[in-house]
């Protein structure tokens, strides 16, 4: 279930069909292809004249199967250690933003044991360079009491 062909196939089901482009993104190269919905009075493509490119309507939505998935899997939002055990291999875990940093480190270890994927890795990450960052900082404080001490006494 979880080999290369299968992901695959789940990511091509979860794609739109059909990508829609901003009016006028071929003149300006500023505004780029992203979407954005037609306000003008006289736009031809606002009011869907043939001949234009096509607006996001009911028809165009994506297929049920990939729908609320983040990579081919249900997403489960984890606040704590007890959440951990609601999640297997066809679900991705996102870690709350309610919960701190000491908990956070704390979950982030279990799904890694577990060999869960993380929706937001970038926190996580955010989380281990500060922890890093506070150990640095706090083992200098005390490196710089010593010395101190140690002058003193000479």
């Amino acid at each position: 279930m979880g080999t290369a062909a299968s992901l695959k196939a789940a990511l091509l089901v979860i794609k739109m069909s059909k990508k829609f482009k901003r009016q006028d993104y071929f003149r300006y190269k500023k505004l780029g292809a992203k979407w954005r919905r037609p306000k003008g009075r006289q736009s031809k493509m606002r009011k869907a004249k043939a001949g234009n490119h096509k607006t996001p309507s009911v028809g165009f939505r994506g297929p049920m199967a990939g729908r609320y998935k983040i990579s081919g899997k249900i997403p489960v939002v984890v606040r704590g250690l007890p959440d951990i055990g609601k999640l297997d291999g066809e679900k991705i875990a996102i870690i709350s933003s309610g919960i701190g940093m000491k908990k956070m480190l704390q979950v982030s270890e279990e799904l890694e044991k577990r060999k869960i994927a993380i929706a937001n890795p970038k926190r996580v990450k955010k989380a281990i360079r500060l922890k890093k960052n506070s150990e640095k900082k706090s083992s200098s404080v005390h490196g710089n009491s010593k010395k101190s001490n140690e002058s003193e006494s000479k």
